[in-house]
């Protein structure tokens, strides 16, 4: 699904708020590096945005662990493959704008699989949070 073009949107696929998504990252940088937890900002099946304490050069190949946490169960997705495409400096931390590696994904069907599905419950609970929303606004 396209966003159209806000003049400052670049992405091409619509991101849905990732407030039951859980995800730990790790750089590929050193042969020693520990996970680390990371706060998510937005997920589509293609990429994500994540909030980290240390800045990460753009291009750079990191890993990630992603567990959607729902009532029935979770949806876990171990070590996927992805490039920073951007970061911004908001002061007390960074932003990261990822790519999911295409060719992972594209190898892994149950990933891909996965990422779709978790996405698509993204998108339903953005929905059924608006629906809400409207309906105690116009009370």
């Amino acid at each position: 699904m396209s966003v159209p073009d806000s003049g400052r949107e670049r992405r091409r696929y619509r991101r849905y708020p990732a407030a039951k998504l859980k995800a730990s990252m790790k750089t590929k940088k050193l042969m020693m590096t520990q996970w680390q937890d990371v706060a998510v900002g937005d997920f589509s099946s293609h990429g994500m945005a994540i909030f980290v304490e240390n800045a990460v050069k753009p291009e750079s190949q990191i890993t990630l662990n992603l567990v959607l946490e729902m009532d029935m169960g979770s949806i876990q997705i171990d070590k996927i493959n992805a490039t920073v495409m951007n970061i911004t400096d908001n002061k007390s931390y960074w932003r990261l704008g990822l790519s999911f590696n295409p060719e992972f994904v594209e190898k892994n069907s149950d990933v891909n699989r996965k990422l779709e599905k978790i996405a698509r419950i993204l998108e339903q609970s953005a929905q059924l949070k608006d629906r809400l929303k409207d309906q105690i606004t116009e009370r």
